[in-house]
């Protein structure tokens, strides 16, 4: 009896997208695809890809961008003193 040959494992493909619009981003962060566009305008450090009129956002860096505000707001922050004289 031979064995039957076994199907190679395929990885399983996300169902998220790869790249957001500005739509889908507002979505996931609740505010108007407006403000996802001034925000990637204002702040260089989002992650933004612009072909031409079009604009996306690749999730995994967004997200990743994300939990690293999130991360920096919740260190606690130093208070500056006034220098001596």
């Amino acid at each position: 009896m031979s064995a039957e040959p076994v199907a190679p494992l395929r990885p399983t493909v996300s169902l998220e997208p790869v790249y957001l619009t500005p739509d889908q981003v507002g979505d996931l962060l609740q505010v108007k695809s407006k403000t996802v566009y001034d925000w990637a305008s204002k702040d260089p450090t989002m992650p933004v890809i612009r072909i031409g009129h079009t604009v996306r956002f690749p999730r995994e860096r967004l997200l990743r961008w994300l939990q690293d505000r999130e991360k920096a707001r919740a260190r606690p922050r130093r208070v500056q003193t006034a220098a001596k004289r």
